[in-house]
């Protein structure tokens, strides 16, 4: 939680003190839903810091996590004079994902049925179309590979083919279904791995896959299917960012392109992705209603994140990618779910190059559906001849 801090106030370094003071409380406000900041007491406070940190309740904590929450407040204090009086106030609620109930919205089952079909329309069409097989490694995680074309010739010295992609689809029904048109553009040429996420695919699954097991069978293909230390580039949409995540803190030798979709994971400490996405009391746009009905209350996704989701271990931190991989970051200024303009800022004040793709007028996952922002995404993959 302190470098979260010290990132917030460095991205805030050109206002004055007294200003960064205010955001920070506004940032923490934020998890608890805008209240009045005076109104959060000490023990709210460490309500949500237990889950935030430890993702616990308080009475489960350990003395040594206890101490750590202390040297939080304590840090709060002295350096940006923010205290919070003693008590506790059971009105004053904060998001707390693992902690709080699945209450899915619960539907017809000719949608799930719908959504089995787009499943299995997505297996037919990778198979038959695109030249893909399906895979299940020995953990049980299921995905699916392509080879790249031959790019045998009969000069003494065959061009290089392009690194293939590792791609992870957001939340969807059907899968990848929704994605194919703009894969088969993003793939072109290329050799791929794509890993399913069932938990978010309208599919009824209730068993997602673990980090653990998503990273052993994602070296497991590289190393099967692939040369030997072949880089990927590796990008996902929406929450499979997070999955991009995980990739680089474990393979980042494996990494040539980091490629990110409508990301939730960059700046995910921020309330914005959570309260955006399982909090929203008002529906404005259609994408809005769309995204509540589809993805916000339905069982799997919910289940998924509410019992499989941990914020500090999918937070994808710019800082941290060594300057030899790319970062590719698309945006939707329209985006529901995160806050494109603040991601945007962030981004500029990571410290390191990072090209960003914005657009002004999209919300998100609307690029799937945008076939002239599928060529902007693909020919930013091509960074080297700019190097």
């Amino acid at each position: 939680m302190l470098r979260i801090l010290h990132r917030f106030a460095h991205i805030h370094s050109h206002l004055p003190e007294a200003a960064v003071t205010l955001k920070i409380k506004q940032f923490l406000s934020a998890w608890f839903f805008n209240v009045s900041f005076s109104s959060i007491l000490k023990g709210n406070v460490q309500e949500f810091l237990a889950w935030a940190m430890y993702s616990k309740n308080p009475d489960e904590l350990f003395r040594q996590e206890l101490a750590e929450i202390g040297q939080f407040l304590s840090y709060v204090d002295k350096k940006h004079g923010i205290t919070f009086k003693p008590g506790y106030d059971e009105s004053v609620k904060c998001a707390r994902l693992s902690c709080e109930p699945v209450d899915p919205l619960y539907r017809p089952l000719a949608l799930y049925v719908k959504g089995f079909v787009f499943f299995a329309l997505t297996h037919v069409i990778l198979r038959f179309v695109c030249g893909f097989t399906r895979v299940r490694a020995r953990n049980g995680v299921a995905f699916w590979v392509r080879r790249p074309a031959s790019t045998s010739t009969l000069t003494e010295s065959p061009p290089s083919p392009p690194a293939p992609v590792l791609f992870f689809h957001g939340i969807a029904p059907g899968g990848f279904f929704a994605y194919l048109p703009f894969l088969n553009l993003l793939l072109s040429g290329r050799g791929g791995l794509l890993f399913e996420n069932n938990s978010v695919a309208s599919v009824l699954s209730l068993t997602p896959n673990t980090e653990a097991e998503v990273l052993e069978a994602v070296e497991a293909a590289m190393d099967e299917f692939f040369p030997p230390k072949e880089k990927f580039v590796v990008a996902g949409h929406s929450v499979g960012s997070c999955c991009v995540t995980w990739v680089h803190r474990a393979l980042p030798n494996r990494i040539e392109t980091i490629l990110l979709l409508d990301p939730v994971s960059l700046f995910l400490s921020n309330a914005t992705v959570c309260t955006n996405f399982l909090h929203k009391e008002r529906l404005g746009t259609v994408m809005e209603n769309v995204i509540w009905f589809f993805a916000s209350t339905e069982l799997g996704t919910l289940t998924y994140l509410r019992r499989h989701f941990f914020w500090y271990r999918n937070e994808m931190w710019l800082e941290d990618v060594g300057d030899d991989i790319e970062v590719v970051v698309f945006l939707a200024a329209k985006d529901e779910i995160i806050h494109a303009r603040d991601v945007r800022e962030g981004i500029a004040k990571c410290g390191r190059k990072v090209k960003v793709i914005y657009c002004d007028n999209l919300s998100h996952a609307q690029l799937l559906v945008e076939p002239k922002r599928w060529a902007q995404v693909q020919e930013s993959l091509d960074w080297k001849k700019g190097n």
